[in-house]
C-alpha cells in the first residue's frame, strides 16, 4: 500500500466533490428556503456547486444555484443539510 498524499475527509471532499444534490419534496418546502440560505451561507465561498431536485405534486424541477452559493462541502455542512433534506455528494 502506498499513497502520494494524505488528507482528511473534509479536504478530500472539498478537492474531489463536483457538487451537492439536495432532494426536496413539496411537503417540506414551506420555510425551508430561509433555513437553507442560512445553512449554505456559513460554508461559502467554496468550489462545490449546489443543485436542488424538487418534486411537487404535479411537476418536478432541477435548480442549479448560482456561483455565489458554491460551498465547501465539509462534514459540518453535510450534517446540517441532512437535518433539512436528503443530500448526496457527487464525485
Amino acid at each position: 500500500l502506498s499513497a502520494d498524499r494524505l488528507m482528511n475527509m473534509d479536504r478530500a471532499r472539498e478537492v474531489y466533490a463536483r457538487g451537492l444534490v439536495l432532494r426536496i419534496d413539496h411537503e417540506c418546502v414551506k420555510g425551508l428556503m430561509n433555513n437553507l440560505k442560512e445553512t449554505l451561507s456559513g460554508f461559502t465561498p467554496g468550489r462545490c456547486t449546489v443543485r436542488i431536485e424538487y418534486t411537487g405534486v404535479q411537476a418536478s424541477a432541477v435548480l442549479k444555484l448560482g456561483e455565489e452559493w458554491m460551498v465547501r462541502p465539509s462534514d459540518g455542512l453535510i450534517k446540517q443539510l441532512r437535518e433539512i433534506s436528503d443530500v448526496n455528494v457527487l464525485y
